[in-house]
């Protein structure tokens, strides 16, 4: 049973891990998508807000579990 927990919780980081990254290049995409003129500020604004605020939890919670 705590080789499960232990297996989740290790597939859970990866997911964080994985998600973290998928965040990080949406938002250089979103920044390209600002510079080109495909999207105005307010549209970036709204896309950018979600992913930021999913950064700013992971780094609340790795640095909670120091």
């Amino acid at each position: 049973m705590d080789k499960k927990i232990q297996y989740r919780e290790k597939d859970l980081k990866d997911i964080e891990l994985d998600l973290e990254e998928l965040s990080i290049q949406l938002i250089d995409i979103l920044k390209y998508y600002k510079i080109k003129g495909v999207i105005n500020n307010e549209e970036y604004e709204q896309h950018i807000k979600v992913k930021e605020k999913f950064l700013t939890y992971l780094q609340n919670k790795r640095e909670k579990d120091l």
